[in-house]
């Protein structure tokens, strides 16, 4: 017994002489058994009934069929208490039933929950976890002031199922979840998931997402109502800053919202996060209203965020409304379809509100067709409000629109264009105030020969499908865009024939981008610093999201990577994470290679990839991942890069080697020295 206390004193030195109470997997429940002492453990359930504010309760490596769940709540100030696991690994800690936080004021650190976590109750404010790992679902139930911190999936699973938060059924802002908190969280959610929307938001308030990774892999009904990866509804004052989300579609569909902001979206701020869609299934961005809902998608803000639509679908299309949203400094691409679809804009009650987008990116294709739209990169439509509305107003300024179409000659039904507008009011297309198009730059490489093709054209119908074949060329028609609409005067094309006729001047230099053309998932759109001057604004600033300068600092390199327990036909390889930028932030994989020889910086691409592999945490976090497939009784040698949201790679690792066994159960490796 001395023996065995003087192991646990070296596990938890700190903790020895503390006032807490202390657990083990396999102590009794009888009530004579809740001394719960460093000398005397208890179990969880008697951990439970007698812990109390102030107190911290000590979790002994093992697993516990028993959720922790206090009697008691904790006190604000320094008078949490707080449930701890093992500092150096949480896995080591399982937390093998489900359960719910029911309690405020309790903290959860450094343990594995392996069963659905059921709920923050309404009744539990102010619960935390910190470097816990979850699996199955988390569900908000109403919670205020609750964080998760360094929160993950376990390494190399998909095993989440669900992320609920809803407000207890009751539509009223006073239940909402209030002021919850994510940061530095990884969740992969699996391809089988429970519900139709894996993260699903409903009625929550002022939540802050900040320097996550998401990665959703959707193998969804495709007859399910509305499946969407991430659902916001009836949210407000939502902040998310600089996470990346990665939605594939993994199986059939006809179609899926990736991205899906429904009904009472307000005010949130969405700033450098990244989002990619990938897949099977056609993907989108959509922020979309109900008709008793009309006009509430309203006063969100998008500054300095890469949307990426790999899958042949819109990078952003607004369905029914929007109303005064702000996209600045973005860069949205979708190889395959419109870059930006604004379906019906209109301010809803009251005042008339103004939706600008300044100083954007839009890459997309206008020689293909998307669900009965027409073609073009930028679609607006200026669609008449219902009944009792107001007509919304719109900025489209300081843009630069880069169409990817495959050249082509001739005239026809498929003339394309970057830029389409649709009024939907007849001819009196709206003047003044309501509209302001200029100082944009249309790159329209291709349109060269085609006659029918154009920048900029309208049409004022309610239909998309009657464009107004004069405009915006006044040698067939006296009712040019920019000489009676009064639009586009200072804006500038790249391209032979931007305007059938010829009629602005202004040609420009083409833009160069961080990438030329769709490589291993990835297009960056942002402009290279060596790219011609595009065109100025009134103030002398270049068109396009240059707010958001090309990402100039590459992740930190990894010199601590080990490599251990090796098998007959695997290795466990550990390292120490490191940032986005240098040792901040999160990466976008670590990608692992190994030889037989030596790796260097001149054979690390004809090194074997073993894969691409999701971080779990942000810099500084322990990282490990088991590399398969290898030969048994053979000498080999790994090493890692980490890359960024934009593919800057880190410098290459040291490198860790060891020699496989011959067979039996996992030894203590061969002779190669780490380098």
């Amino acid at each position: 017994m001395k023996r065995l206390l003087l192991v646990l004193a070296l596990l938890w030195p700190a903790q020895a002489g503390a006032a807490g109470r202390h657990v083990k997997p396999d102590e009794s429940d009888a009530v004579s058994d809740s001394t719960c002492t460093f000398a005397n453990p208890c179990s969880m359930q008697n951990a439970n009934l007698t812990a109390r504010p102030a107190d911290t309760v000590y979790v002994y490596p093992g697993v516990y069929g028993t959720f922790p769940q206090p009697v008691n709540s904790g006190t604000a100030g320094n008078n949490r208490i707080d449930y701890k696991g093992t500092v150096a690994d949480s896995s080591q800690v399982i937390i093998a039933a489900g359960g719910s936080f029911a309690r405020s004021f309790v903290s959860y650190k450094f343990m594995t929950f392996d069963a659905p976590v059921t709920g923050f109750n309404r009744t539990a404010n102010s619960v935390s976890l910190w470097r816990c790992q979850i699996s199955g679902k988390i569900s908000f139930g109403g919670a205020d002031n609750c964080g998760l911190n360094n929160v993950a999936t376990p390494a190399g699973t998909y095993s989440l199922q669900e992320f609920k938060s809803d407000w207890h059924g009751v539509n009223d802002p006073t239940n909402y979840p209030m002021d919850d908190t994510l940061n530095a969280c990884v969740f992969n959610w699996g391809p089988n998931v429970s519900q139709y929307s894996p993260m699903a938001v409903y009625g929550a308030a002022n939540w802050v997402i900040k320097n996550c990774r998401f990665n959703l892999k959707m193998n969804l009904d495709p007859d399910a109502s509305n499946p969407a990866g991430r659902w916001f509804a009836q949210t407000t004052g939502f902040k998310l800053s600089d996470n990346y989300w990665d939605v594939e579609a993994v199986g059939p569909g006809s179609g899926w919202e990736a991205f899906y902001q429904r009904d009472s979206v307000n005010a949130m701020v969405e700033t450098r996060d990244t989002l990619v869609m990938r897949g099977q299934a056609r993907l989108v961005f959509y922020p979309a209203t109900s008709g008793s809902f009309n006009g509430s998608v309203r006063n969100n803000r998008y500054d300095q965020c890469v949307i990426l639509n790999l899958t042949g679908e819109a990078g952003v299309e607004y369905q029914t409304s929007t109303n005064t949203d702000q996209w600045t400094n973005n860069v949205i691409v979708a190889p395959g379809a419109p870059a930006f679809i604004i379906n019906r804009l209109h301010a809803g009650f009251g005042a008339g509100g103004l939706t600008n987008l300044d100083h954007n990116t839009f890459v997309g294709r206008s020689d293909l067709q998307l669900n009965g739209y027409p073609r073009g990169v930028v679609l607006l439509k200026l669609t008449p409000p219902p009944s009792g509305m107001d007509r919304g107003r719109i900025r489209f300024t300081n843009n630069l629109v880069y169409d990817l179409a495959v050249p082509a000659t001739g005239t026809g039904s498929t003339d394309r264009r970057a830029v389409l507008w649709n009024n939907g009011a007849g001819n009196a297309f709206p003047l003044g105030d309501s509209l302001k198009s200029n100082w944009n730059v249309y790159a329209l490489g291709s349109f060269q020969t085609r006659q029918g093709d154009r920048s900029i054209a309208w049409v004022d119908t309610t239909s998309w499908s009657t464009v107004r074949s004069g405009n915006p060329d006044t040698s067939t028609s006296s009712a040019s865009w920019w000489a009676i609409r009064n639009q586009d005067g200072a804006s500038g094309f790249v391209g032979s024939v931007p305007f059938y006729g010829g009629v602005v001047s202004k040609h420009l230099a083409g833009p160069a981008f961080t990438d030329s053309v769709v490589s291993d998932g990835w297009f960056d759109a942002h402009p290279t610093l060596e790219s011609g001057h595009l065109a100025a604004d009134s103030a002398g600033a270049a068109a396009g999201a240059y707010g958001l300068p090309p990402d100039g600092t590459r992740p930190g390199p990894i010199s601590d990577l080990t490599a251990s327990n090796p098998g007959a036909n695997s290795v466990v390889l550990s390292w120490t994470g490191v940032g986005d930028d240098s040792l901040t932030g999160l990466v976008r994989y670590y990608e692992i290679r190994y030889s037989q020889q030596t790796i260097t910086e001149a054979n690390w691409s004809s090194a074997t990839l073993f894969a691409q592999v999701a971080p779990t945490g942000t810099g500084g976090t322990a990282e490990s991942a088991v590399v398969s497939g290898l030969q048994a009784t053979t000498t080999y040698y790994f090493a890692i890069k980490a890359y960024d949201d934009v593919s800057n790679p880190s410098a290459l690792s040291n490198t860790a080697g060891t020699t496989t066994t011959s067979g039996g159960p996992p030894g203590g490796g061969g002779p190669p020295k780490e380098g």
